[in-house]
């Protein structure tokens, strides 16, 4: 499966980024609390999976969150994430590429 999404930071967040690795995507909205619920989880599995050097070669396992906020909730989804203490990349998803993306998929 081929993705590749927006970053909310510098930290790539692909299928190309991720080969090879089992790679956990949550996609979430800040308006749900079932999505903070699952956020909090994966940030106590992170915890056992991250490399604790920081580098995102030695990672057992990659995971990323895929923020489904319109653009104008850009600066509240970056403050969601710093209070929530996310160690793990949080992304954008983007019009045109999920839709290119699905169209080489079928």
């Amino acid at each position: 499966m081929d993705f590749a999404f927006e970053s909310l930071d510098d930290r790539p967040v692909s299928s190309d980024a991720t080969r090879g690795v089992p790679t956990v995507l949550a996609f979430v909205t800040t308006s749900s609390l079932s999505s903070q619920a699952q956020v909090d989880f994966l940030v106590a599995m992170a915890k056992h999976d991250l490399d604790p050097t920081g580098s995102p070669a030695r990672d057992r396992v990659h995971y990323a969150v895929v923020a489904l906020e319109s653009n104008e909730n850009r600066e509240m989804v970056a403050l969601y994430q710093k209070a929530l203490s996310i160690p793990f990349p949080w992304r954008w998803p983007t019009r045109r590429r999920s839709q290119a993306r699905a169209r080489s998929a079928i």
